[in-house]
């Protein structure tokens, strides 16, 4: 134990001597603060939804308008784009007709500029005729 600062001399315990729970300054038990958590219903509620079911939502806030179409393109992206390709870069954002890309190497970003009139077609079939209207890469090492 080691004394308060400041002239108080009541011994001080340490964090492996507290007692839990945990006590205010009065010494009685200070009840936990709620921070918003609540638990999962019980047992006969609605059960969980699928993330896919929010991602469309969260999409619309970050990527605006394109918001289903990414969402749609996220799950489909390998399929979309192909194995080997979908394995070095990922869709990032869909605004306005422009479909941003991260690339984890400046040469698969290379390569997707190549790409870019077969990927437009491959992303016409799959969303929908100018739904991409044009692709945008970024580098950004995963």
């Amino acid at each position: 134990m080691s004394e308060h600062p400041a002239g108080d001399r009541r011994p001080r315990r340490s964090a492996a001597e507290a007692p839990a729970g945990g006590r205010s300054s009065g010494g009685e038990r200070s009840e936990p603060k709620n921070i918003g958590w609540h638990p999962l219903r019980e047992q006969g509620g609605a059960p969980p939804r699928p993330i896919s079911d929010s991602l469309a939502a969260v999409a619309r806030n970050l990527g605006g308008a394109g918001g289903p179409a990414l969402v749609d393109l996220l799950q489909r992206w390998p399929e979309v784009v192909g194995e080997q390709l979908a394995a070095h870069c990922v869709p990032v954002s869909l605004r306005a007709g422009t479909l941003t890309i991260a690339a984890y190497e400046s040469a698969w970003g290379a390569q997707l500029g190549w790409l870019e009139a077969d990927l437009r077609r491959r992303l016409d079939e799959a969303l929908g005729a100018d739904v991409v209207t044009r692709i945008a890469v970024r580098i950004r090492p995963a």
